[in-house]
């Protein structure tokens, strides 16, 4: 199952053999897997707030077609805990918000993690603890269609870390928030983020 977020909403592609549970979303099965981006401009184009299934017998393909109508762009970040189990959040665009950013040339993903989360917060001392998973999404950049693939870790970091926000990529404030406010702050926050930190295995 591959799944991707698009103006909020979610897009599963899927084996047509797969059983999928997404409550009302709208479901269409493809004969031909070269159709999909037609069928997900269609879907687009209706006042519909309905997320998308989108099946096939030809799985592999069906992702292949669906890539191939955007610029795959690879980012990293990382889910920062401190030794009094609080997550470090960024806020940006009226959204709190993860630190992260896209891979530079020559640098492999963890050492983007690493990076991104530094030059976010301020924080200057991180240990990656393990790799969590990934998470997708479309967006608009210059005219352009941009398919961002965001590897994201479990690191840890120390309260005592002097944060600062990164002014010129928009961050207005870094947090430290208790665990038990974490999830109050992503439901109100991007979609695809709140979903992952309910699927995956952060704290």
């Amino acid at each position: 199952m591959y799944k991707v977020f698009i103006n909020n909403k979610r897009l599963i592609l899927a084996n047509n053999t797969e059983i999928i549970d997404y409550g009302d979303a709208a479901v269409i099965c493809l004969k031909k897997p070269e159709t999909v981006n037609a069928a997900i401009k269609n879907h687009l184009l209706k006042s519909t707030n309905l997320d998308l299934i989108i099946l096939s017998p030809d799985y592999k393909k069906l992702i292949e077609v669906f890539e191939s109508n955007y610029e795959v762009r690879l980012a990293a970040g990382g889910w920062v805990w401190n030794e009094i189990d609080e997550l470090l959040m960024i806020f940006r665009e009226n959204h709190w918000d993860i630190p992260k950013g896209h891979l530079d040339d020559g640098e492999s993903i963890e050492e983007c993690a690493i990076r991104e989360v530094k030059e976010e917060t301020g924080v200057s001392n991180l240990e990656i603890i393990s790799r969590i998973g990934i998470s997708r999404h479309i967006y608009e950049y210059q005219g352009r269609a941009v398919l961002k693939v965001t590897h994201w870790y479990k690191m840890k970091a120390s309260s005592k870390e002097i944060l600062k926000p990164q002014a010129e990529e928009g961050i207005e404030k870094v947090q430290w928030v208790a665990e038990s406010y974490v999830k109050e702050r992503l439901q109100s926050s991007w979609k695809s983020l709140f979903e992952f930190y309910e699927e995956h295995t952060i704290y």
